[in-house]
């Protein structure tokens, strides 16, 4: 069973996202157990680690979603969070500072002003199109010397004109790699 903390304030977004989940729960098989909490201290004041993935709204009315998050990981820097917005200003602010496992299919999609992005060791997965037009993204630099650490959607890269940058030494066991080797000369070494 997957347990999931859904932390939206707004009541239209969060039925919208139950619903998903209750889609994705049918249709995989996968038992889900949702928790919804309607602002960051609801979740965090009190914290229990007893959630898998925790879905964070950034913008709440007492406590902010990177507020909760940063309390949360003090207690719990196992759980997955991912972080839901509307607002493409917080997208990128949301993941400073915090240890981030996944990143999740479209999360910089539209992004158009990011030029560069490091991702550090510890990231499990990049779902496909997380970049996706992202126009001025030239470089994706990942610190992560195990290439099969970290899992990448087939479409990584579409709409970017971005190379990924790996650290020299583990250029060629990115460029074998079953995941990575799908982008050939897009994997460089870094400098």
């Amino acid at each position: 069973m997957v347990r999931i903390a859904l932390v939206e304030d707004d009541p239209i977004y969060r039925n919208q996202l139950k619903e998903y989940l209750a889609r994705y729960e049918k249709e995989s098989a996968e038992k889900i157990r949702i928790t919804t909490f309607t602002d960051g201290d609801e979740i965090a004041i009190g914290y229990r680690a007893e959630y898998d993935i925790i879905l964070m709204d950034i913008e709440m009315n007492y406590m902010d979603g990177m507020t909760a998050a940063e309390e949360i990981r003090r207690l719990d820097p196992e759980v997955v969070i991912i972080f839901i917005t509307n607002s493409p200003q917080y997208a990128i602010k949301g993941y400073q500072n915090l240890p981030v496992t996944a990143i999740a299919p479209g999360a910089f999609a539209g992004a158009e002003k990011l030029e560069e992005i490091t991702l550090q060791t510890g990231i499990r997965a990049i779902g496909d199109g997380a970049f996706r037009g992202c126009g001025s993204l030239m470089r994706i630099i990942l610190e992560s010397v195990v290439p099969s650490e970290c899992r990448v959607g087939q479409k990584l890269l579409e709409g970017t004109e971005a190379n990924v940058y790996v650290p020299a030494e583990t250029l060629s066991a990115y460029r074998t790699d079953y995941f990575w080797s799908i982008f050939g000369s897009r994997v460089r070494p870094a400098v």
